[in-house]
């Protein structure tokens, strides 16, 4: 990691964590450390794809960058049809943003990320969502830091993350020139290099990994899981590739949380022969959380 991002993202954790020290919100423990919530956003907390949303309202609004995206589309239709790991499409997307947005000026992401944040939080998962509100109104002594690190630009993951009582977002940085404009170039560490910001959270930031909650939904968010001794592994929904990596690896003890609007949240661990057993909350929530999280109206109830 570069040292210009590094001390971007301990400026932008340091200063959120002492604001709500002074504000009386968050204290550290005993050990000095403060326990957090580190969580990707995009198909995480909602089924929207934040990163692949924008990038179709840019080639709509933008037909001279339609060729670009058009690679974008080709490639969903891929992964819907069961020819192409959803990464792969992430990737790619990741891959173009920083073309497409190219000599744009700040204005036209700011008017594109309104719609985006307004449709991704009309589809918000019911887990996240009442695990975040739960979080967010903790008492001082056993509240945790909230934040996300994703893929999706800065000004986009602010004011979604603000909405869902995250604290703060880690995204990508995308520069702008002295008119405004973007250049095209980025930091992409929290994209694709998430175990170096864990590192920096840790070493530089005060975070106690060995107490916090690591959520995600793909293998780039797999770092956020093994890279450190992270308490918590919670995959929401988790896509195909992670599923499978899940069943292979019942020792990475990731639970797996299927929330549908449908069938309602139902929680599983892998089993030693590749299938899942259902488990209750009290087997992987954190003490504080077993009885202060409301039960969902869908959750499957237990004796």
């Amino acid at each position: 990691m570069e040292r210009k991002e590094r001390e971007r993202i301990v400026r932008l954790v340091t200063t959120v964590i002492d604001a709500l020290i002074s504000q009386g919100k968050l204290q550290k423990r005993a050990n000095g450390k403060i326990p957090a919530l580190i969580s990707d956003v995009d198909g995480t907390v909602g089924k929207l794809q934040l990163l692949v949303s924008l990038l179709v309202l840019f080639g709509e609004g933008y037909p001279i960058k339609g060729s670009m995206v058009s690679r974008l589309n080709k490639a969903m239709a891929e992964y819907m049809r069961g020819a192409l790991p959803f990464p792969q499409v992430i990737i790619l997307a990741l891959q173009i943003l920083p073309e497409v947005i190219k000599g744009l000026p700040l204005t036209s992401m700011e008017s594109v990320s309104e719609q985006v944040v307004k449709a991704g939080l009309e589809r918000v998962y019911q887990f996240p969502k009442v695990l975040l509100e739960c979080l967010a109104a903790q008492p001082p002594e056993t509240r945790r830091l909230i934040l996300s690190v994703t893929g999706a630009p800065q000004m986009v993951a602010d004011p979604f993350c603000r909405a869902l009582n995250f604290d703060l977002a880690i995204g990508c940085d995308y520069f702008l020139d002295e008119t405004r404009h973007f250049t095209g170039e980025r930091d992409e560490t929290s994209a694709i290099r998430k175990d170096e910001v864990l590192k920096v959270l840790s070493q530089d930031c005060g975070i106690d990994l060995d107490a916090s909650i690591g959520m995600g939904d793909t293998m780039s968010d797999l770092p956020i899981f093994l890279a450190t001794h992270i308490a918590h592994r919670w995959a929401i929904n988790p896509k195909p590739e992670l599923l499978a990596t899940m069943r292979r690896n019942p020792d990475h003890n990731i639970v797996c949380v299927h929330d549908h609007h449908a069938t309602g949240v139902q929680f599983f661990r892998a089993l030693s022969n590749g299938g899942f057993y259902e488990v209750e909350r009290k087997e992987f929530l954190p003490a504080e959380l077993i009885e202060a999280l409301p039960r969902l109206p869908s959750e499957r109830p237990f004796p």
